[in-house]
C-alpha cells in the first residue's frame, strides 16, 4: 500500500511541473491549461465565435481534425499545436 501511494504521489508531483512551466511561460493574465498529452499531439483551433477547442491525436493532422470535429466547425482556424513526448 505504501509503495502504491508513494508512486501515485510522485506521479502527481511530476505531472505538475509541465503545467507550472506552461503557466509560467504565458506572459498574459488569465492563462489556463487547455490540454494535457503524453506521447501524442495536441492541437487548438479557434472557432468563429472566439472559442478555443482542443483535439488530441497520434499525428498533428489527426489532432487538428479531432479539434475541428469537436468544434463542429470544419473550417475552424488552426491556432497552435504541441507534441507531448
Amino acid at each position: 500500500m505504501f509503495v502504491t501511494t508513494a508512486v501515485c504521489a510522485l506521479a502527481m508531483a511530476l505531472a505538475h511541473r509541465p503545467k507550472r512551466r506552461a503557466l509560467h511561460e504565458c506572459h498574459q493574465l488569465g492563462c489556463r491549461l487547455a490540454v494535457w498529452v503524453a506521447n501524442q499531439y495536441a492541437a487548438l483551433v479557434l472557432k468563429r465565435n472566439g472559442v478555443f477547442v482542443a483535439g488530441v491525436g497520434l499525428t498533428k493532422n489527426l489532432a487538428f481534425a479531432k479539434a475541428r470535429e469537436r468544434a463542429h466547425e470544419p473550417t475552424a482556424k488552426k491556432y497552435a499545436w504541441v507534441y507531448g513526448g
